[in-house]
């Protein structure tokens, strides 16, 4: 009758046996792991930065016609044929007509104001006309200002300069931002006593453009009025992450 208990007996011997095993070995596999992830934690992270100055190469204007007359048709019809010949004067500078594209139109009445009577009487009305004109050569934005002035145009309400292929400034301006990133870890890894072994990640941090900087400015044309595309500044940022060993 005591057979039966002593087979129980050393089944459990031999399973409390194995689990000591198998938890002795566990706690082998973790200080393993432990250590190999002791080793893959030695990183240093570094930022790096770049920037490149470039001159914008095309311009966009907003420039536009003004008309007013006694009642409303008049004045829409003046505003059109004087922007009508501002277009052609556009074309005729060397703009395709994809190039310009209407940004506002606008019809308002004009009051009389002032104390006394017949104040808030309307007395006429005011047309208005404006187009953005892309100048692919900001170099010839004055002269273009220019044909349209003399067509018949009475606004500019604003110039943008752009730069056409940020992309090429940009990658620039990133080899320059690595190559720095890279100086900076192998100066603290040669202070430490560690080797860099290699790249673990990048991240890139910002990227922007400064303002115009007036100091170099674009050519100016030989007609219309001065007008200074200056530079732009393209300006990265990113973070290093360096594997490093003993």
């Amino acid at each position: 009758m005591q057979r039966p208990y002593k087979l129980t007996a050393g089944l459990l011997t031999a399973v409390a046996l194995g689990l000591a095993l198998a938890q002795a070995d566990g706690r082998d596999v973790v200080r393993a792991a432990s250590a190999a992830t002791a080793l893959a934690q030695q990183t240093i992270t570094v930022a790096g930065s770049g920037s490149v100055t470039v001159v914008p190469d095309v311009a966009d204007v907003n420039l536009g016609v003004i008309a007013q007359a006694k009642d409303a048709a008049t004045a829409m019809t003046e505003d059109s044929q004087h922007m009508a010949a501002v277009v052609a004067a556009l074309e005729q500078a060397g703009l395709a007509a994809q190039d310009i594209r209407t940004s506002g139109l606008s019809l308002s009445p004009q009051y009389r104001n002032g104390p006394g009577a017949g104040s808030g009487v309307i007395t006429g009305f005011r047309a208005a006309n404006t187009v953005e004109v892309t100048v692919h050569q900001a170099s010839t934005v004055g002269a273009v200002i220019d044909s349209a002035l003399q067509a018949g145009a009475n606004t500019i309400e604003g110039i943008d300069f752009v730069v056409s292929n940020p992309a090429a400034a940009r990658a620039q301006a990133y080899g320059q931002a690595v190559a720095d990133a890279k100086a900076s870890a192998l100066a603290i890894a040669s202070a430490a006593g560690l080797q860099i072994t290699g790249v673990q990640s990048i991240s890139a941090v910002s990227t922007c453009c400064g303002g115009p900087v007036f100091a170099a400015a674009a050519e100016a044309a030989p007609a219309g009025p001065p007008i200074l595309a200056g530079q732009q500044t393209v300006r990265v940022s990113l973070q290093v992450v360096y594997d490093v060993a003993p």
